[in-house]
């Protein structure tokens, strides 16, 4: 019985503590601007992979991503801060700037832009004059 003990004693862990941060959907409710970091972020890297036909983690790792979103460094710093998480010099310089726009969006101004952008994509009300005509024949 002592060695069933010992065994259950020396089994691993069910589940591991993360040194990440919390996963992408609970970031809304724990820290709203890092959410709105992370979206503005996934949009601009989305567009560029398009342009240049790869798939967006190619550019930059999601994880690496995620854990500068949630912990921002300061931006001057960032292209070092992406070097120590393993980023190549080609993905900081691509990827760089569009991370360094994302650090400096909160909650607020990535709603006031995205309901700006509704705005103008919404369409406008034409209003056409159906007053019969009347000839003189």
């Amino acid at each position: 019985m002592a060695e069933f003990s010992n065994f259950l004693n020396a089994r691993p862990p069910l589940t591991l503590a993360s040194d990440g941060p919390p996963p992408p959907r609970a970031w809304a409710e724990r820290d709203p601007d890092a959410a709105a970091r992370l979206a503005t972020a996934r949009e601009s890297i989305t567009a560029l992979s398009s342009s240049l036909e790869v798939p967006p983690e190619n550019l930059m790792t999601p994880d690496v991503v995620r854990r500068v979103l949630w912990t921002p460094p300061d931006p001057a710093d960032l292209g070092a801060v992406l070097a120590a998480y393993g980023a190549r010099p080609w993905q900081v310089e691509l990827v760089g700037p569009l991370l360094r726009q994302a650090l400096s969006e909160t909650a607020a101004t990535r709603a006031a832009r995205v309901s700006a952008a509704r705005a103008a994509a919404a369409p406008t009300e034409v209003t056409v004059d159906v007053a019969p005509q009347v000839t003189d024949q």
